[in-house]
């Protein structure tokens, strides 16, 4: 005859174990399975990673070592879980406070972010020295009526307005111009000098 007092504590020991939050400590080599520790000294076996997609459209963002996670397992058993990741804490402060504003930071200083009250998208690659490639058969840059393109480099700098109908003005600053102060990013005419007037 079973013993109802064991059987209650295994059936909370397993109630426990269903929704368990965590860090993880070892990741494998393939970045989508990982080990969680709950407690020092204790960890669980290598735990597939929950990722925003895996099916005929996939996504795969690595997870590392120090992430606060959660680890949900049906059965109660920890073991045979699964990672949900994307809790900030600890090491892993939030990115940023806004709430209108889409940001996505990589390790080496590049960020990605789009902010909505502001109708502005941005991929910053300056301080990490990125390079953006827009790979395709076709690429169309469309600009809305009344828009601009503009091109910021050290010593040359150039724009293009729409001024309706086909009717454009072209801006440019290049006889030994220095752009000085932090790049615009397109936003504002840049600011700049002659070598006689200094930097």
């Amino acid at each position: 005859m079973s013993d109802p007092g064991f059987e209650l504590a295994l059936l909370a020991q397993a109630i426990a174990g269903l929704v368990r939050y965590g860090t993880v400590v070892d990741v494998g080599a393939d970045y989508e399975r990982a080990s969680v520790s709950f407690v020092p000294g204790q960890r669980t076996a290598m735990l597939k990673v929950f990722q925003p997609a895996a099916s005929a459209v996939k996504q795969h963002t690595p997870i590392a070592v120090g992430e606060q996670v959660m680890v949900l397992s049906p059965n109660g058993d920890s073991n045979c879980g699964a990672i949900l990741r994307g809790l900030h804490g600890g090491g892993n402060a939030a990115p940023s406070t806004s709430g209108t504003m889409d940001l996505r930071t990589y390790p080496d200083g590049t960020s990605l972010s789009y902010d909505w009250a502001n109708h502005r998208l941005v991929f910053d690659g300056m301080a990490s020295g990125a390079t953006l490639v827009l790979q395709a058969k076709n690429i169309v840059l469309r600009l809305a009526e009344g828009g601009y393109y503009q091109t910021d480099f050290a010593g040359y700098a150039s724009r293009i307005t729409h001024k309706g109908g086909a009717n454009f003005e072209t801006e440019s600053w290049t006889t030994g111009a220095v752009v000085v102060g932090k790049p615009d990013y397109g936003f504002s005419p840049p600011k700049v000098v002659s070598p006689g007037e200094g930097a």
